[in-house]
């Protein structure tokens, strides 16, 4: 720990809202250095004042766009990042305990959800302004655009639902009963199916827009308390983060668990890369972010545990660059991954088969 404290201290220097971290990092001797990751930039938060430390609940990427939209939870607001300058473009407020941000690039807004305020809020992305809220009955946990039937989902934990908004009337046109309270969600672009956890059932619920009710449930047999989900479209696998230290690889159709990895602790969020063929997952009561890599069909190796901070919930991907954005206390952690060798991956753990 105090060689990669001393390394650091050398290696970066403070520029404005980010500290840069240089391309290419120098060899060195510890067994705390990440191995599959580099620490690249830290994006800085403006310091908390409604809470005494900084709480992000989400990130998430505008499509067609290098934004980066947190959802500052902790102080009610939505920051949003140039990730080419790394630094922030703009700052949303009057969000009451935002949990996230859904983009509809057609229209050129995005909806939030406001679980304390019970609303979604409308935001303007040319202007990045709030133009609008609506108000719902529930407690809004989670959201998503689902470009195939081009649909707002939001995840009701309240009413344990999924609602379906129509983004140019900005009206609630379904409530789908879900049997659960409602966790990630995720939406394959191509099937425009809809994929969400049920924390207290241990499902996976897939929702069909157009029928506007659940059409299948998947057990997570063997990972306690899903909160995390990441999604393979073209492999038809979903990835499963469980609290209690499990990523379930599932196939979407079938729910079929095909292999399970050890993950950290308290998982919540996960994402996946598929070029790199990796999955990413926050564990805030571990605090660590899993590195996972496929090795062969169905089986994931657990390529590290990157230490972050207990309480460290948010995670994204970056697709055009493949850097892993990571919420990590008063910053947002940028990291490349780095190709592990096959004959280096010591201590890596494959998939479990079921």
């Amino acid at each position: 720990m105090l060689a990669r404290q001393a390394w650091r201290a050398v290696c970066f220097f403070v520029a404005g809202v980010v500290t840069f971290y240089p391309t290419a990092v120098p060899e060195f001797n510890s067994d705390c250095a990440p191995k599959s990751v580099r620490l690249v930039a830290e994006l800085s938060l403006p310091p908390p004042t409604n809470a005494k430390t900084a709480f992000v609940d989400t990130l998430s990427f505008a499509p067609n766009s290098h934004k980066l939209y947190a959802g500052y939870t902790s102080e009610n607001l939505i920051i949003a990042f140039d990730t080419l300058k790394n630094e922030i473009v703009a700052t949303i407020s009057d969000l009451p305990n935002v949990r996230g941000i859904a983009f509809v690039p057609g229209l050129k807004i995005g909806f939030t959800c406001n679980r304390l305020h019970r609303s979604i809020g409308v935001v303007d992305l040319k202007t990045n302004a709030l133009i609008r809220i609506i108000e719902i009955e529930g407690e809004p946990e989670a959201i998503l655009y689902d470009p195939k039937v081009k649909l707002i989902y939001v995840a009701d934990s309240a009413g344990k639902a999924g609602l379906l908004i129509d983004p140019e009337t900005q009206k609630i046109v379904a409530n789908i009963p879900l049997g659960g309270t409602p966790e990630s969600v995720r939406v394959d672009p191509k099937s425009g199916l809809i994929y969400q956890i049920l924390s207290d059932t241990e499902e996976a619920a897939v929702i069909d827009p157009i029928a506007r009710a659940v059409v299948k449930r998947f057990k997570t047999t063997g990972g306690e308390r899903p909160a995390g989900l990441a999604l393979d479209s073209k492999n038809h696998r979903i990835f499963i983060a469980c609290e209690n230290g499990i990523l379930l690889i599932m196939n979407s159709d079938s729910g079929e668990i095909a292999s399970s990895v050890p993950i950290g602790k308290g998982a919540d969020t996960a994402d996946f890369d598929p070029k790199w063929k990796r999955v990413y997952t926050a564990n805030g009561q571990s605090g660590t972010m899993s590195v996972l890599e496929e090795s062969g069909k169905d089986y994931y190796s657990a390529l590290e545990e990157v230490e972050t901070r207990v309480g460290a919930r948010a995670l994204a991907v970056d697709l055009k660059s493949h850097r892993i954005y990571l919420s990590n206390g008063d910053k947002i952690s940028v990291y490349e991954p780095i190709r592990v060798p096959r004959n280096a991956e010591t201590g890596a753990s494959p998939g479990t088969p079921f």
